[in-house]
């Protein structure tokens, strides 16, 4: 299996799929990177990875581990975090507007205890 670098994951551009569904991102410098956008991160490890200034607007995060990433300053617009765990999770100044969390995020961000309803729409997934 050929092996990537961080240097070359920062500065790829992706084509067709953005699918990283249970991929192990943790503990990657991914600040700024443009290909994030809109991708699909449910279930990842992104514990502690560096996610600042990053856009991740329309990005799902849904059961991913956030566990201390660094997210400030990052575009974090229609992203969706339902399930996510936010434990320790740098969110100053992110922009969440519009974001999407519910009663089963994990949500002891450094930002505060608990996510304000001013950062989210909070939603609970309708019972099926």
């Amino acid at each position: 299996m050929a092996e990537v670098t961080v240097s070359e994951l920062r500065h790829a551009r992706l084509m067709g799929s953005k699918d990283f569904e249970g991929f192990d991102l943790s503990d990657l410098n991914l600040s700024g990177v443009g290909w994030l956008k809109g991708c699909t991160l449910d279930g990842a490890d992104l514990s502690g990875t560096n996610l600042s200034a990053t856009d991740l607007r329309s990005t799902s995060f849904r059961d991913a581990e956030l566990v201390g990433a660094n997210l400030s300053g990052a575009d974090l617009r229609l992203a969706d975090f339902r399930g996510a765990d936010l434990t320790r999770a740098d969110l100053e100044g992110a922009n969440r507007a519009g974001a999407v969390f519910n009663p089963t995020t994990r949500s002891r961000s450094r930002v505060g205890e608990r996510l304000p309803t001013a950062w989210a729409q909070i939603v609970t997934a309708p019972a099926r």
